[in-house]
């Protein structure tokens, strides 16, 4: 409780919302109802501004903002404590 959550933009989150706002769009739903459609409690109004241009972005030319930093892999931790 009190954390604070941050949409940073993910491939996989991009790619997940731009589903369902394409498909929003489609069924006649203006930018306003998605921005409004796409707000919640934990998102500030810049969380979801940002988050509408990354998928916009992604919509219009097929290429995820983040890629590059998506194809870095995580560093290796140990599994042994010792």
């Amino acid at each position: 409780m009190g954390r604070e959550i941050r949409v940073r933009g993910s491939s996989t989150e991009i790619e997940g919302y731009a589903v369902a706002i394409e498909e929003g769009r489609r069924l006649g739903m203006t930018s306003e109802d998605v921005a409004d459609h796409l707000a919640t409690p934990w998102m500030t109004a810049a969380d979801t501004v940002r988050l509408l241009a990354h998928v916009d972005g992604f919509l219009a030319t097929g290429v995820l903002p983040n890629l590059a930093a998506a194809k870095i892999p995580a560093p290796r931790r140990s599994r042994r404590p010792w």
